[in-house]
């Protein structure tokens, strides 16, 4: 079906491409932590096996291209990862990501337009069009593949929806979310309406899937098996903090974009191959 992917399906997320592939396991038995070592330093959390309990996740060491402006475990012991989050994506700038990285998310971003091609003419798509459109004001962002434009949020939502209604978007295996489908549709709407440069989308684009990806390796995997669709639930964050690089915002104003995507994080994995899976990728 189209919402199962194919065993032997190629997936290919920049940052689990260049960053995030694992270099070490390190598991502990029930009721202790497991740890993976990547480029971007150890992620740890636990239990491994007991997902009724509350899980703490610490991000520690440092990303090997940005390693100046990260702290250590000991700085986030105290919970307050979203003032590190929030200063690494204020901090980082495009010459900061490597090459081998920026070339992952060009080919990412040309992966997204080409699954919004082939999904922008579906019924659910038509659906919302006819409703949404009629609340539509300064159409200044474009609809792929249609011939209109409309509001940017309306953009936004349209084209996320056609990117991911199939689920053959980029995957990040270690906690299947799709992290462009609901990022890039928002960066390309914003930019439109404000005629941004390619570069600054750029940035935004690996930023907001950097913050997608880490926010959802600190819920899986339990978060997908109690019935959450992650890509929903995580990608919104994704969306946030693009935009807000985007619009250079600084930390603590991140923060408060994050607050706004937290209060706003839905999906179930229950909505799965019916229209209402759209709806919740699209918000």
């Amino acid at each position: 079906t189209p919402n199962r992917l194919p065993t032997n399906r190629s997936t290919t997320w920049m940052l689990h491409v260049c960053s995030l592939i694992a270099r070490e396991i390190r598991e502990g038995s029930t009721e202790q932590p497991i740890a993976v070592k990547s480029r971007l330093g150890w992620t740890v959390a636990g239990p491994n096996q007991n997902f009724s309990t509350t899980n703490d996740v610490y991000f520690c060491q440092t990303c090997e291209f940005s390693r100046q402006k990260r702290g250590k475990m000991s700085d986030f012991k105290g919970g307050n990862f979203e003032t590190y989050l929030a200063q690494f994506a204020s901090d980082l700038s495009i010459d900061d990501i490597p090459l081998e990285i920026r070339h992952e998310a060009k080919r990412s971003i040309l992966n997204i337009i080409g699954t919004a091609f082939s999904g922008c003419q579906e019924q659910a798509i038509d659906k919302a069009l006819s409703v949404m459109m009629l609340y539509s004001g300064n159409s200044v962002s474009s609809v792929i593949l249609r011939h209109k434009r409309c509001v940017p949020p309306l953009s936004a939502f349209e084209n996320v929806m056609a990117a991911n209604i199939f689920d053959y978007d980029d995957n990040h295996p270690a906690t299947i979310i799709h992290p462009a489908a609901p990022l890039f549709p928002a960066l390309l709407a914003h930019s439109e309406a404000h005629s941004l440069l390619g570069q600054e989308l750029l940035r935004a684009f690996i930023i907001g899937g950097e913050m997608a990806c880490r926010i959802g390796n600190s819920v899986s995997p339990y978060h997908y098996a109690r019935g959450w669709h992650i890509t929903s639930t995580c990608g919104i964050f994704g969306a946030a903090f693009g935009v807000g690089a985007l619009l250079r915002l600084n930390p603590k104003q991140l923060i408060f974009a994050a607050g706004n995507a937290a209060v706003q994080s839905a999906g179930l994995v229950e909505g799965l191959g019916w229209m209402a899976k759209s709806v919740s990728v699209g918000n």
